[in-house]
């Protein structure tokens, strides 16, 4: 039996207002009446899900995200929330593979300043991830950020000497001096 559409929009729309002003818990109460409603509806999962992020239910949103990417595999929203689920319940390594993937679907959009900021995060998670730092100052180096590509190329070249392999040192500084001389 179809859910009372009149119900589902009010609720839908309460519940936005509700998180405009960052009111969480009424925001949960009424995405989750709307949901009542219509359950399969998108915006209402997705609804419920941030509301559940935002009031620290992390394992509901985190189960509910989890759903709505594998709807919808090229919605860079779930992804990021996914992510930043993640890193809340301290699973670092799925957060850092989730904003990994989040980059790489940016890049796939053109959006390189977003994933930019998807691998600058992956890399605060976790700053031994050196493939990871190459291609952001890579991504850096390609979009005319010089003085940055270079501080990652640098701190790659200091890693790399760290280990003993001077020649891969040796290349990754100058690649910075090509970025910024």
């Amino acid at each position: 039996m179809p859910g009372n559409r009149a119900l589902f929009d009010r609720a839908m729309e309460q519940s936005r207002e509700a998180a405009r002003l960052m009111n969480w818990d009424e925001a949960l109460k009424q995405a989750a009446r709307a949901l009542q409603e219509f359950p399969q509806d998108l915006d209402a999962r997705s609804a419920v899900a941030v509301a559940f992020f935002n009031t620290a239910k992390y394992a509901q949103a985190l189960q509910i995200f989890d759903e709505l990417r594998r709807i919808d595999a090229s919605n860079p929203f779930y992804l990021e929330y996914l992510a930043r689920t993640h890193e809340h319940l301290g699973n670092v390594k799925a957060a850092t593979d989730a904003y990994v993937q989040l980059a790489d679907l940016q890049m796939n959009r053109k959006l390189a300043a977003r994933a930019i900021d998807a691998l600058n995060e992956a890399l605060r998670l976790q700053p031994d991830a050196d493939d990871q730092r190459k291609r952001l100052a890579q991504l850096l180096a390609d979009h005319g950020a010089t003085a940055d590509a270079a501080k990652h190329y640098l701190e790659l070249a200091r890693r790399c000497q760290a280990r003993g392999q001077l020649d891969q040192a040796a290349d990754l500084a100058e690649t910075a001096l090509r970025c910024e001389p």
